[in-house]
């Protein structure tokens, strides 16, 4: 008879989640990719989509050039929305640049469910992940969370396979 495993702490599971990618010094600048929905709102995450954080300045893509000059507009309003959110972040400045979205992120409707991603849709060969991150997936159990992580995972995958 097999043993049953205990359940693991999610706290626990990103944290090694993090070390295995090699993420531990970039944890906190994938908070504003990570709870983007949620800070900005649903419309405004439709139309745009947070790229990488450094030296204090966020990069945003976004769908058009309507929302690129109203978002200008904006910069400073979400820019202190933002660091009351995430304080340790310290974010300066905003930069938006206008660019296609990732199908996921483009398509996610305003209920904040997450739609399964098109594999034809995406840029480059998809990188399947490895049995341990499936397996890591598989133990949380909130499916915003493990889509967002796979997403990423999937991601970083892809960006190390170019």
């Amino acid at each position: 008879m097999q043993k049953k495993r205990r359940p693991e702490h999610i706290g626990s599971i990103l944290k090694q989640l993090f070390q295995d990618q090699k993420w531990e010094n970039n944890i906190e600048a994938a908070l504003p990719l990570l709870r983007w929905q949620e800070i900005v709102g649903s419309q405004l995450a439709r139309q745009t989509q947070p790229e990488f954080l450094k030296d204090g300045v966020l990069q945003v893509r976004v769908e058009n050039s309507v929302w690129l000059n109203h978002l200008r507009f904006l910069a400073e309003e979400l820019r202190q929305k933002l660091n009351e959110e995430l304080p340790s972040l310290e974010i300066k400045e905003l930069r938006f640049r206008q660019g296609t979205l990732d199908k996921v992120q483009s398509g996610r409707p305003s209920t904040g469910s997450h739609p399964t991603p098109d594999p034809e849709g995406d840029a480059g060969p998809r990188q399947p992940l490895s049995q341990e991150q499936r397996r890591l997936l598989e133990t949380i159990s909130d499916p915003e969370l493990r889509h967002t992580l796979e997403t990423l995972l999937t991601k970083q995958r892809q960006r190390s396979h170019r």
